[in-house]
């Protein structure tokens, strides 16, 4: 059967957009399910859901503003949930969805260790 070239373009726009949704439900089933493990380890309460995950998806980190790509080989774009207060669970109050890298800099890093680093490259 002939198809128009509009038509093709179309229906291959359709098909990613399909490819996308259900790479995000596989990430989005994933990260939940390591955190939902992380919590039972460390005793935190756990209630986020895959429809929270999804509804507070971002497009963009929002500590560096950089584009959240769960399908990147380089972790430091992919996003992560962090809890903002790491004393509580992962409940929908307490976390949000940034990038791995920023998230990892906060858990590795103090606010003066931070601080200590900008002051000293303000230096120059």
């Amino acid at each position: 059967r002939a198809v128009c070239i509009i038509c093709s373009k179309l229906e291959t726009n359709k098909k990613k957009q399909q490819n996308i949704k259900a790479n995000i439900n596989n990430f989005a089933a994933k990260s939940l399910e390591n955190a939902k493990r992380r919590s039972k380890v460390k005793g935190f309460e756990f209630s986020l859901t895959k429809e929270w995950y999804i509804a507070n998806l971002p497009t963009y980190c929002p500590v560096f503003n950089t584009v959240l790509d769960f399908t990147s080989c380089l972790d430091e774009h992919k996003p992560s949930i962090d809890r903002v207060n790491s004393a509580k669970g992962y409940t929908e109050d307490n976390c949000k969805i940034i990038s791995w890298k920023a998230n990892n800099i906060k858990n590795q890093w103090s606010v003066y260790e931070l601080e200590a680093v900008v002051n000293y490259l303000k230096q120059d």
